[in-house]
């Protein structure tokens, strides 16, 4: 299942509307269904939100939306593709330490 599958399949595990689960994300509904539907990722912060209310980790969202963002990603040159991956790396990293 994809990214916005999987926010979708949770959100409605836990019986909670896009209106209400928008506000609980900090986004405009029209942004929350725009990650469902797959047209748009949501921000390194937003993915937090998203992961905390689900009550699931960031590395399984992450994992979710990996092929998307790797089809964007190789769009870029090769050196700002590795800072990118670096800097994703350390924030997985940094979120991990933090749950320790």
């Amino acid at each position: 299942m994809n990214f916005g599958g999987i926010v979708v399949t949770l959100r409605k595990e836990q019986e909670t509307s896009q209106d209400a689960f928008a506000g609980m994300i900090g986004v405009h509904v029209t942004n929350l269904s725009k990650y469902e539907c797959n047209e748009v990722v949501p921000s390194v912060g937003i993915l937090h939100n998203i992961a905390d209310i689900l009550d699931v980790s960031l590395d399984y969202l992450k994992v979710k939306i990996d092929v998307q963002m790797d089809k964007d990603i190789l769009s870029f040159p090769k050196d700002k593709q590795e800072h990118i991956l670096f800097a994703f790396g350390s924030m997985i990293k940094a979120t991990k330490l933090e749950n320790i």
